[in-house]
C-alpha cells in the first residue's frame, strides 16, 4: 500500500458531488450539478448519502469541505482545484476570511457555487474524490484518527504497518452482501507477487514491466492506460543542458525496455487532445554539437535523483539513461535513488536540479496537465517566467472553446514546455495489474481512480 494504494483506499471512503463516466465525462454521484450561468453552478443532492453514524450528508458538509480545502493555514495538496471559486485566491493569500468563499448552502439539499471567472471545466474538477466531505471519527486504541466514510466502504480496523480491513458501508450500500476488503501493506513488490501466486492476494496493483511477458497472456493480466506526465526534469543551472541530453536518448530502445506502446520522449496525453504528438527526438550528432555550444569548459556534475517508490522499473530505466548519456555524449551521470519523503522534500526546496518525477492529472483535460507548470498552481512543478505559456492557460478559461481551438492551445502549451521548460517526458504510460478472475465489478479509469462499489465475487 504505497503511492496509488493510498488513493485507492481513500476513494472507497469518498463521496464527491460528481464522478467520471467510462468516457471520462462528469456525471451525478451524490448530486446533479449544472451551470446556471457562466459564473454560477447549482448542485442538488440526490437521495441520501450518510456518514457511518447514520447522519445524512448535506450541502452544508460540502460547504465546510470546500472551505477546509482552501484553508490558508493548511491548504489541501491540490487546493488549486478550487481556484476558480470566487474569493478562493484571496482566502489562500489571507486577504479574506474563509466564509467569503463562493459557495453557499441554500438548504440541506442545494448548493450554489459562484465562480471568480468562467471555468468550463469545473464540473470535471468536482468529480475529483479529494472534493469529498471529510470528518474524523474518535481516535482508535492506538490513537489513530480514522476518516468517517461517506463512500461505499468504511474502515473496520487498521492494523499498523500490516493491513487495513474495510467493510461495506452500513448505510450507503444498497446491497448488504458486498465482499469485505483488505488493503495489505507491503514493503516490497516481490513479496506481494509471491502472495498473489499463493492466492493470498487477489489484486496485485503493480506488476514490474520485466515480468509482463510472463503474465500478459494469462487470465489474471490487465493493462491500464494512464493520464500522467511523468518526466525527467532539468532545472536551475542544469536546465540549459536539456536539449543535448534529450537528443542523446534512443527512445526506441527505451520503448522496448518498458514494453511501451507509444514511445517515451512524448507527452503522455491522448492523441485527440492536441493536433499531434509533442516529442523530443533522438539526434545524437546534434546532441554533441549542442553540448559544445553550451560550454567548452568543464561540465558540471550530473546527478539524477529519483524516488525509490518506483521500484525495480525505475532503477532499470535510470540505468538505461545513464548508459545512453555515456554512450552518446561521453557524460557520466550518477544515480541517486532516495526515500520518497526525502526526495519530495528536496524537490520542493529546489535542492536538486536533475530528477525523475511522476505527475498525475487531477481531471481529464489538457489544461490539467498544463496547469501543473503554471505560476497560478499551488505547487508549480518548475520555476520559470514564460508569459506566452501563462497566456495559453488564460485562453483556456476565456470562453467555451471548440475542439480545434482546444487542440491548438494544447499543442502550443506542450511545445513551449518541451522547448523551454527543462522537461523530458517519459511518454504515454500504462501500468499492469494482476486480478483474480473470480472478482468482477471493479473499475480503474485512466486517472487511476479505483471504483469497488459494484465489486462481486463469483465462485469458480
Amino acid at each position: 500500500l504505497r503511492q496509488s494504494g493510498g488513493h485507492y483506499l481513500y476513494q472507497q471512503l469518498a463521496c464527491p458531488l460528481l464522478q467520471l463516466s467510462p468516457s471520462l465525462n462528469p456525471e451525478p454521484l451524490t448530486a446533479q450539478c449544472s451551470y446556471k450561468s457562466n459564473l454560477e453552478i447549482e448542485c442538488t443532492l440526490l437521495g441520501s448519502v450518510f456518514f457511518e453514524n447514520g447522519i445524512a450528508v448535506t450541502a452544508f458538509d460540502y460547504l465546510e469541505a470546500f472551505k477546509k480545502f482552501v484553508n490558508p493555514e493548511a491548504p489541501a495538496f491540490r487546493a488549486d482545484l478550487l481556484l476558480s471559486l470566487k474569493n478562493s485566491k484571496k482566502i489562500l493569500q489571507k486577504k479574506l476570511p474563509s466564509h467569503q468563499l463562493g459557495v453557499k448552502a441554500i438548504n440541506n439539499k442545494s448548493l450554489l457555487l459562484t465562480l471568480e471567472q468562467p471555468d468550463p471545466y469545473f464540473l470535471l474538477k468536482l468529480s475529483n474524490p479529494l472534493l469529498s466531505p471529510y470528518k474524523e471519527k474518535p481516535s482508535t486504541k492506538d490513537n489513530r484518527a480514522l476518516p468517517d466514510s461517506c463512500g461505499p466502504y468504511q474502515i473496520d480496523s487498521w492494523i499498523n504497518q500490516k493491513k487495513i480491513k474495510m467493510i461495506p458501508h452500513q448505510f450507503n450500500q444498497a446491497k448488504k452482501n458486498e465482499p469485505l476488503i483488505e488493503f495489505i501493506i507491503y514493503s516490497d513488490d516481490n513479496l506481494a507477487l509471491k502472495d498473489f501466486k499463493r492466492n493470498q492476494l487477489q489484486m496485485l496493483r503493480r506488476l514490474p514491466t520485466s515480468l509482463i511477458p510472463q503474465w500478459i497472456n494469462t487470465k489474471f493480466y490487465h493493462q491500464i492506460d494512464l493520464l500522467r506526465l511523468d518526466s525527467l526534469f532539468l532545472q536551475g543551472p542544469l536546465k540549459k543542458y536539456t536539449l543535448p541530453l534529450s537528443q542523446s536518448i534512443n527512445y526506441t530502445d527505451w520503448q522496448k525496455l518498458y514494453h511501451a506502446k507509444p514511445r517515451p520522449g512524448c507527452f503522455g496525453l491522448p492523441t485527440d487532445w492536441s493536433e499531434k504528438a509533442v516529442c523530443h527526438e533522438f539526434l545524437p550528432t546534434h546532441a554533441s554539437l549542442n553540448l559544445k555550444k553550451i560550454s567548452s569548459e568543464t561540465l558540471p556534475d550530473f546527478v539524477l535523483a529519483y524516488s525509490r517508490l518506483g521500484g525495480p522499473d525505475h532503477d532499470r530505466a535510470m540505468q538505461f539513461l545513464q548508459s545512453e548519456w555515456k554512450k552518446h555524449l561521453g557524460i557520466q551521470v550518477s544515480l541517486e535513488p532516495l526515500e520518497n519523503k526525502i526526495f519530495q522534500e528536496k524537490v520542493e526546496k529546489n535542492e536538486i536540479y536533475f530528477y525523475r518525477k511522476g505527475l498525475s492529472l487531477e481531471y481529464p483535460h489538457c489544461l490539467s496537465a498544463l496547469e501543473l507548470f503554471s505560476k497560478t498552481s499551488q505547487s508549480p512543478q518548475i520555476i520559470w517566467d514564460e508569459p506566452e505559456f501563462e497566456k495559453i492557460i488564460k485562453e483556456f478559461y476565456s470562453k467555451k472553446l471548440s475542439s480545434a481551438q482546444s487542440k491548438d492551445l494544447c499543442q502550443r502549451g506542450l511545445t513551449i514546455l518541451r522547448d523551454k521548460g527543462g522537461v523530458v517526458p517519459t511518454g504515454p504510460l500504462f501500468f499492469s495489474i494482476l486480478v483474480s478472475p473470480h472478482w468482477r465489478g471493479w473499475e480503474i479509469n485512466s486517472l487511476n481512480h479505483l471504483n469497488l462499489k459494484n465489486l462481486q465475487y463469483r465462485a469458480p
